[in-house]
């Protein structure tokens, strides 16, 4: 039974970290995520704006 016990204390040891390695990995995906979102939304509104003056100038 000591066995036993002792097997599942350093499973707890080991999987409790690991979840909030996880749960950190996560939040940091969201960002990226949010960030690449912005920078596709900035990039398009210059190129918007860039083809507006091009057109413009002619």
């Amino acid at each position: 039974m000591s066995d036993a016990k002792e097997q599942k204390e350093r499973i707890d040891w080991i999987e409790k970290p690991a979840v909030e390695i996880l749960k950190a990995h996560h939040a940091t995906a969201d960002i990226i995520a949010q960030e690449a979102a912005t920078t596709n939304l900035t990039g398009l509104l210059a190129g918007v704006a860039a083809g507006l003056a091009y057109t413009g100038r002619r």
